[in-house]
């Protein structure tokens, strides 16, 4: 196993499954994607992988319909929502996880609300986090989460 143990189970869990897992994540780095392909199974799962610092930018280039979310805005769940459901065929991928959250060089909040999506075969799954804590470790703390969630909907 590699040093993420919930990304090595994952990736384990996808292989099985010949699945691949696209994603879709904006202000955090790439954080998911790069712990699932630095896991044992993780290249042969990982698809592509949109990764921007502002979610503006996501909602741009994967087209996402705003007249939809316009009441919720681009910074929400409905649109982390939307952006995993158009990521699945943007990118490719049985799977696609959508991480929110806000921009690097925006203010941060605590508790910071953070809004995750996985668009799945067999549906939708999403959470609102709330980060209370440094921002330097928030991405880390944002992919533990997204990364359970995902395991979760494979055991299911």
């Amino acid at each position: 196993m590699g040093e993420n143990k919930t990304a090595d189970q994952v990736a384990r869990m996808l292989a099985e499954r010949e699945l691949m897992l696209s994603t879709v994540e904006c202000g955090v780095g790439g954080v998911v994607g790069h712990q699932v392909f630095d896991a044992e199974d993780g290249p042969m799962v990982l698809s592509d992988c949109l990764n921007v610092d502002r979610v503006e930018k996501a909602v741009h280039l994967l087209d996402l319909p705003r007249p939809q979310f316009q009441k919720a805005g681009d910074f929400s769940a409905k649109a982390a929502r939307a952006a995993a459901r158009a990521g699945r065929t943007f990118l490719g991928a049985s799977l696609c996880l959508a991480v929110w959250a806000p921009a690097p060089d925006d203010e941060w909040q605590t508790p910071q609300p953070i809004y995750i999506a996985l668009a799945a075969p067999q549906g939708m799954v999403d959470e609102t986090l709330q980060y209370e804590g440094r921002r330097e470790e928030a991405a880390d703390w944002v992919a533990e989460r997204a990364l359970e969630m995902i395991k979760r909907q494979l055991a299911s």
